[in-house]
């Protein structure tokens, strides 16, 4: 599977790479709506950095943004998306303005050094390092 969730205690590092599908996506929101946090859910960090080609629609871009709005009523969340070329970039932002809510705040990068950045600005500490 070209998509890979790295969980942590407070949120979840999402990789992406190759060629992605509309479906792919689907299963890795489900995956990561369904998991148990050990201290909730607060960031989601989606790197596209390694990714070579995303078959998706504009349907599917609405609905992903729709399912990230309907989760997230309670308590706030951040989500930041690395996005390297124009392309991504453009269909990420997309689903920023889609999905973004009162509970619900993203944003779109190019690098993760600007991601990391963003998240400290928010107060989300991510441990990139893996659990033994």
């Amino acid at each position: 599977m070209p998509i890979k969730c790295e969980f942590k205690p407070n949120g979840v590092i999402i990789t992406h790479k190759g060629s992605i599908s509309g479906n792919e996506f689907f299963q890795a929101n489900h995956d990561i709506y369904s998991h148990q946090y050990h201290d909730e859910l607060q960031f989601q960090l989606i790197d596209l950095t390694d990714v070579d080609e995303v078959n998706v629609t504009a349907e599917d871009v609405a609905e992903l943004a729709e399912m990230d709005r309907k989760v997230t009523k309670a308590k706030k969340r951040f989500a930041c998306v690395i996005a390297p070329t124009d392309y991504l970039f453009a269909m990420s932002r997309a689903w920023n303005m889609q999905s973004e809510s009162d509970y619900f705040e993203n944003n779109v990068v190019h690098n993760m050094d600007d991601a990391i950045a963003w998240f400290k600005s928010k107060g989300i500490k991510i441990n990139f390092q893996v659990a033994k």
